[in-house]
């Protein structure tokens, strides 16, 4: 088997795609090799940065080679400059990371495949010995809240005509792709439907009924006056926004019914979305929530739950499974529907479909993409 080598978040911090593709990769036995990279944002002074800073430095200052005894890959974190705004710290990247991947891309017995989730510096490709390189693009990354915009559209537009294959997430990221003249294969999201129906001991505290529960990121995709809307027509319960925070809407977590929990671990949400009376994913409507894929879409509806979801593009394949609202009002009156009645028999039905979409049959597809 060719060893794969990916560029991507923090393994195990976020509960992505690529992450549970590789999982399933690994179960069947590829070498595969995962580089934590630094984030999108350009750095600043506030608690995030600093908290982000001192983590990174924690991950650097330990074992930057490290093979888990789990079901994980090979991980690398090289020291990086924090920032590839100018033209220079992109060099200086590239040099100071390359130099340390070379290290163990010569230990492999061969040349890998390279992916990656973020755009990288050419300077960084010409560097690095690899079979062939792919951009697996899962969102419209410029558009993330508090990006580098400059730096990352440039490093995109680079990138996009440098690899050799594109695998993107959503039909509107492969239309987006056509603008820069490159066909693109679209593999989207898949989900475990084994793990959905297999809830652990973990246990929420005692919150107020009924339970209203969000998790993922809590950053400004989140749609505040949706949130606020369903806060000031409900007379009882919770709305619980689990998961870590990245520049929240200001005034979100303090309003009434809001409670915010840290994330849990991933084999602990079935619990949780046992314990939900509704799931919410209640996004803004733009630019960046048009081109993405969310992971917890699948996983909600195969929890066997009602789920209130803001119409957007990754919604509609998916209509006749959800409660589908178009603004703050449809989308209040929507999840006070799903209390009363709970999950319709047509919706149930429709979520069959789900049987078809297991992250599985999306590893073997992902594999005959990268190609022998």
């Amino acid at each position: 088997m060719i060893p794969i080598l990916i560029f991507g978040e923090d393994w195990g911090r976020h509960n992505s795609g690529c992450q549970r593709i590789t999982s399933e990769l690994l179960r069947q036995g590829h070498d595969i090799t995962w580089v934590n990279t630094i984030g999108t944002r350009r750095p600043r002074i506030d608690r995030y940065t600093i908290r982000r800073g001192l983590g990174k430095l924690k991950q650097w200052c330990g074992d930057r080679h490290q093979v888990s005894c789990e079901l994980a890959p090979t991980i690398l974190s090289p020291l990086m400059w924090p920032s590839f705004h100018f033209p220079v710290e992109r060099r200086v990247n590239s040099i100071v990371v390359s130099a340390q991947i070379r290290k163990h891309i010569n230990s492999l017995s061969t040349p890998p495949i390279i992916v990656s989730k973020v755009p990288l510096p050419l300077e960084l490709v010409d560097r690095l010995p690899a079979r062939r390189w792919i951009y697996y693009c899962v969102d419209h990354i410029a558009e993330w809240p508090g990006s580098d915009r400059t730096a990352l559209a440039e490093m995109e537009s680079n990138f996009i005509q440098r690899a050799d294959r594109i695998i993107v997430t959503s039909q509107e990221l492969q239309d987006r792709l056509q603008h820069f003249g490159r066909e693109s294969t679209l593999l989207k999201h898949g989900v475990d439907l084994d793990l959905w129906q297999r809830p652990t001991d973990f246990q929420l505290p005692e919150y107020e009924r009924p339970l209203i529960v969000f998790w993922g990121l809590v950053d400004r995709r989140i749609d505040q006056q949706i949130v606020q809307h369903l806060s000031e027509n409900l007379n009882a319960g919770t709305i619980l926004l689990l998961g870590p925070q990245q520049m929240p809407p200001p005034g979100l977590l303090s309003l009434p019914h809001v409670i915010h929990h840290p994330a849990v671990d991933y084999v602990n949400l079935p619990s949780v979305g046992k314990s939900a009376d509704v799931l919410i994913m209640p996004y803004c409507r733009n630019e960046l929530t048009r081109f993405m894929q969310p992971v917890k879409l699948t996983e909600y509806m195969a929890t066997g739950k009602p789920v209130v979801v803001t119409s957007i593009p990754a919604t509609l394949e998916w209509r006749d499974s959800l409660f589908v609202a178009e603004h703050k009002e449809q989308f209040v009156k929507q999840v006070l529907l799903a209390l009363e009645s709970g999950l319709p028999d047509s919706q149930r039905t429709a979520r069959q479909r789900l049987k078809q979409e297991s992250w599985s049959a999306k590893a073997m597809e992902f594999l005959k993409i990268l190609g022998d």
